[in-house]
């Protein structure tokens, strides 16, 4: 089975829409402040922003709620985040609360004087907490980020960039730059309004840039974010307008991301060794790819890459540090019982041998999850254990958990699957999520591919590209997966050879 890991995809995009759109650079004063949602032209949902000040403190609340489709599956989206700062700009506490059709995963950050505590919880498990040290350099949080900003627009700069935080994206400090592109009118609720043009990268995002219109007090108007070939838009609006029924169906986001090599591949899951061709459009970079596992990277340009895919010589890495793949976090909860039950139901003739514990748990995990579907966006590991539903992000973080409650170390990996048919479509690359497992191998220590998508007894097989890997670790796994923004509907694949 196929699917678009809307995790890091949704995580992505959402984190975009919070960090590039709302507010492009906001108003010093508070404010109340509503928009409507629209993906690839097709109305999803609305956005609120609110900025209040009381005791001296500014506090933000941004919430988002979109409805989209993967198929026939409709997948709702909701998203809130919050963010405490003091007058003069030092944060005090951000909290991103994210639910996709699985357990909320809330997440929160306190700042005290030396160090920063993260604590995430998922659904009904415990939090887990984390001390992490305060980020290194000049920072300022959003609010007097939106100020700073605000004032050198008006003093005439062309080039404003902030370092500052956002809690969609995690504890890890984003630069945020504006560029001016001068004034135009633009439609606002039926009549024209003067307007700033802007446009806006984010560090955490590389790719993708918004297209911004803001009035003379700073408030976003119209905001357009062109993620890969799907054009993000909001549009301000009371809040009557912005939280009204869409008339029609929510967008479809699935068939609009597969990929469509220049010619098909026969036999896919019996290919051994393949060999492609990955490119970008001029103007757009190539993320850097993973050559670890099965896969081997060759940089070509800076648009483009060839990837040689060999499953049968995984690439040494003696330089994977075991103990960093081990650890449990909110995603993968293997001490959970529900977990640690089925470890123990996969491995009870299991061979000591490491590499064939993790095939056995890899057979266990597709038979275990019986309803193979697109309704869940990301479910923990127990979640999943319990629920024994979901795609291909359930299969690979279900996977990854009880290869690290057995003590094999893993990881989970974002790329491409070729599949023969997907619905209407045929002969396709769609995006996939599969896992890895550290294994000390005769040639040598080497991640290991391992697709839980594919039935007990089928290896994996040559037409997986890997184009991003991560360990899960709480709260980073949005900048683990920024590069897939970036390639949604840019990216081409001509295939040039499949044995």
């Amino acid at each position: 089975m196929t699917c678009i890991p809307l995790a890091p995809a949704l995580r992505l995009l959402v984190a975009s829409l919070l960090a590039l759109a709302v507010p492009a650079f906001g108003q010093s004063a508070d404010h109340d402040r509503w928009y409507v949602l629209h993906l690839a032209g097709t109305r999803a949902g609305w956005m609120h922003t609110l900025q209040s000040t009381a005791n001296g403190r500014i506090t933000t609340t941004t919430r988002t709620e979109l409805t989209i489709r993967r198929g026939a599956a409709a997948l709702s989206v909701a998203v809130r985040s919050e963010f405490v700062e003091t007058a003069d700009g030092r944060p005090v506490r951000m909290l991103s609360s994210q639910s996709m059709g699985a357990a909320p995963v809330v997440s929160e950050w306190t700042f005290g004087p030396t160090d920063v505590t993260q604590s995430i919880k998922r659904g009904r498990n415990r939090p887990v907490t984390t001390v992490l040290s305060l980020p290194e350099g000049p920072l300022m949080a959003p609010a007097a980020a939106a100020r700073h900003v605000a004032e050198r627009i008006a003093a005439g700069d062309g080039t404003i960039a902030v370092r500052t935080l956002d809690p969609t994206i995690g504890a890890e400090p984003v630069t945020v730059t504006h560029t001016v592109l001068g004034r135009e009118e633009v439609p606002v609720q039926g009549r024209p309004v003067a307007a700033v043009k802007l446009s806006t990268v984010v560090s955490a995002v590389p790719g993708v840039t918004t297209i911004s219109h803001v009035d003379d007090q700073g408030l976003p108007l119209v905001t357009s974010t062109s993620l890969g070939g799907l054009q993000v838009t909001t549009t301000l609006a009371d809040q009557a307008v912005a939280r009204a029924p869409a008339d029609g169906a929510a967008p479809e986001l699935m068939h609009s991301t597969l990929v469509r090599p220049d010619r098909p591949i026969e036999r896919a899951r019996q290919t051994r060794r393949a060999s492609y061709l990955l490119s970008v459009p001029a103007g757009h970079e190539l993320p850097e790819l993973p050559t670890a596992g099965s896969q081997r990277t060759q940089r070509l340009s800076a648009q483009a890459a060839r990837v040689r895919v060999l499953p049968a010589e995984p690439v040494v890495s003696p330089e994977a540090d075991p103990k960093a793949h081990l650890a449990a976090n909110a995603s993968l909860d293997f001490a959970d019982p529900a977990v640690a039950r089925l470890v123990a139901r996969a491995l009870k003739n299991a061979p000591a041998d490491p590499a064939a514990r993790a095939e056995a748990l890899r057979g266990f995990v597709s038979a275990h999850i019986r309803t193979k579907d697109l309704g869940v966006g990301f479910a923990g590991a127990s979640e999943v254990a319990t629920s024994r539903q979901g795609d291909c992000t359930e299969h690979g973080v279900l996977l990854a958990a009880m290869l690290r409650a057995d003590g094999i170390p893993s990881r989970v990996v974002t790329g491409l699957i070729y599949v023969d048919r997907l619905g209407p479509d045929r002969g396709v690359f769609g995006y996939h999520m599969w896992t890895q497992a550290l294994l000390d191998l005769p040639t040598g220590r080497s991640w290991v591919d391992l697709d839980a998508t594919l039935p007990p007894g089928a290896p994996f097989d040559a037409t997986h590209i890997a184009l991003g890997v991560s360990d899960l670790e709480d709260g980073k796994m949005p900048a683990d997966m920024a590069g897939l923004a970036s390639l949604l509907g840019r990216l081409s694949i001509i295939v040039e050879a499949a044995e």
